[in-house]
């Protein structure tokens, strides 16, 4: 279904990501201020104790945990809802991921002419939107108003790339 393929390119764009930002981050690390550890006696539960304290250090820990379990459910379940719930194909679930680059381009755009607006207020618009229109697909996909079948959706991606709407 292409999904090793696409495992292998995710690979090496993520493995280019971070060694791109070594290379542009590498020239601060002297000028970084180095942290004064804190008096233990270097017995390793005094040193998780001191840890544990550090309130934070235990938000971010408890974020990056909640952020990973939200992140690990929405993929699983976000294949899942597209498989058997909005009956996507293989080919069609790879062009909405490919389309994911345009929206971060367009993302970028909307974000630069949109510099003069609060971004608080552009930002809780943005989520209240994507919100109620996801909210009024699945809603009207449960209540029976929003037939899915095979042809409804047409998505051309064998030799061109383009989204046609049937």
């Amino acid at each position: 279904a292409g999904y090793e393929r696409y495992s292998y390119i995710a690979a090496v764009l993520i493995f280019a990501s971070v060694l791109i930002a070594a290379r542009g981050t590498h020239h601060c690390i002297p000028s970084l201020i180095a942290t004064t550890p804190a008096r233990h006696d270097g017995n390793l539960w005094s040193s998780i104790r001191l840890l544990l304290a550090d309130r934070a250090y235990m938000s971010v820990v408890l974020c990056v945990f909640f952020f990973a379990v939200g992140g690990g459910v929405a993929t699983t379940l976000g294949t899942y809802m597209s498989t058997y719930f909005w009956k996507l194909q293989s080919g069609q679930l790879a062009a909405i991921a490919g389309g994911v680059g345009i929206g971060v381009l367009l993302g970028l755009v909307a974000a630069a002419t949109m510099g003069r607006f609060n971004k608080k207020t552009v930002t809780i618009s943005a989520y209240a939107t994507a919100l109620v229109a996801y909210l009024t697909l699945v809603s009207l996909r449960l209540m029976g108003g929003l037939q899915i079948s095979t042809q409804a959706l047409h998505l051309c991606v064998d030799r061109e790339v383009s989204v046609s709407w049937v």
